[in-house]
């Protein structure tokens, strides 16, 4: 049966609801011939087809329309794939006129593990590159702590998340001021982000607006003059309502595009291969090392890394490095280093500081000696009656000159 369709623009009633039928319009109905068979060979009609064909529409009410879709997004860890540590997720919230519906489409999540923690660590750092896989490794040593990845926890009750503090007050130094050095870019808003993370739970730090105000205060000279007060007047013409984490985003993709080093990456290139320990810290070549293959946009712990690092290494303590069994990962290179200097700086010490190890040594002259023996055509001639005590058991000439004194009556 057919009905006519009645429209409304009431706000208590429906949009679109159905009115009365209308009969008449199956006056106009022609009668589809059936079709028949022909032959053995003509296939059969699917029973599924023909219901679908021949069943009624069902009219239902007309939705509301509704709001345009917002975006809003969030972060969450994945942690079926702690490679790709931070996932960028979007999640739809949809609003109509009867009723408002958010969802959300990230289950509850358990706190990180240590192993997983521990993991997420290594590929901030940089070091997923010289890693086995599986369980990330523990610290120098053996199995169990430390070593072989900790205890696993068994049975008790799960760690649980600390509460946030209230009533905090700011804590920490101030980031330093930024004048606009490029090479000092990437140092200031580091420090300016461990400061907010600080001062995470303080009220009024949530604020993306104030958030990007506080480190307009922090920016200071001429070079930064006109772009500060560039990005004061945008936050001046953003309203309350949109003080989203958007904003910070923004200015941070803003900073680095204005102020940050093009040639950082050349520039920590060629000073890694000028890098060379100094015996005997290793741990400041170890530190340095990283910190330059990080900058250069190398990762560390691939092949050429590890050949980078025996490279910057004394001679004989690359070759302490090398001998059986021969490191592989970046971290049994460094393991193998840091033994072998620890063992020469003993050596040294138990010996003496003057004992010379090799190329890692400086090399001290030779003290000269007085010889009490002369030498040349200067040294005189010694026989039997003028030989020093020195001489003693030695063979000299005999003394027969005839002006010789004589002795004993002779």
């Amino acid at each position: 049966m057919w009905h006519t369709l009645k429209y409304t623009t009431g706000s208590n009633e429906k949009l679109v609801y159905i009115s009365e039928p209308i009969p008449e319009v199956h006056d106009y109905d022609v009668e589809v011939p059936t079709r028949t068979r022909q032959s053995d060979s003509e296939t059969e009609q699917d029973p599924l087809d023909v219901t679908i064909r021949n069943s009624p529409i069902n009219i239902k009410d007309p939705l509301a329309p509704s709001t345009p879709d917002t975006q809003t997004p969030f972060f969450s860890i994945a942690k079926s794939n702690l490679s790709q540590s931070i996932t960028g997720t979007t999640m739809t919230s949809t609003q109509t006129i009867t009723q408002t519906a958010t969802t959300s489409a990230v289950a509850p999540q358990h706190p990180l593990t240590e192993a997983e923690l521990d993991e997420l660590l290594d590929t901030a750092m940089g070091e997923r590159g010289g890693g086995t896989g599986g369980t990330p490794p523990g610290p120098p040593g053996g199995g169990g702590p430390p070593g072989g990845g900790g205890p696993v926890a068994t049975g008790g009750t799960a760690n649980q998340p600390v509460a946030a503090a209230t009533n905090v007050k700011a804590m920490g130094k101030d980031p330093p001021t930024f004048h606009g050095d490029r090479s000092k870019a990437n140092t200031f808003m580091n420090e300016v982000e461990k400061y907010l993370m600080l001062n995470d739970d303080v009220a009024g730090f949530k604020s993306p607006k104030k958030k990007v105000v506080l480190v307009l205060t922090f920016m200071q000279g001429a070079e930064v003059e006109e772009w500060t007060r560039g990005m004061l007047q945008w936050i001046q013409q953003i309203p309350d309502e949109s003080n989203t984490d958007f904003i910070w985003r923004v200015f941070q993709r803003r900073f680095y595009r204005r102020f940050t080093d093009t040639q950082a990456d050349s520039t920590a290139r060629k000073y890694l291969t000028q890098l060379k320990m100094r015996f005997p810290d290793i741990d400041s070549y170890i530190a340095d090392f990283e910190q330059t293959v990080r900058k250069a946009l190398y990762c560390l712990g691939s092949h050429e890394m590890n050949q980078q690092f025996l490279a910057g290494l004394p001679r004989d303590v690359a070759e302490d490095v090398m001998r059986y069994p021969t490191p592989i990962t970046y971290q049994e290179h460094t393991e193998k280093a840091l033994a072998s200097v620890r063992s020469k700086v003993l050596l040294r010490n138990v010996f003496g500081g003057n004992r010379n190890f090799g190329a890692f040594a400086p090399q001290q002259p030779r003290p000269q000696w007085n010889n009490p023996r002369p030498q040349g055509q200067n040294a005189p001639q010694y026989n039997s009656s003028n030989a020093p005590r020195w001489m003693n058991n030695t063979s000299v000439p005999m003394n027969i000159d005839r002006n010789r004194v004589p002795t004993r009556g002779n």
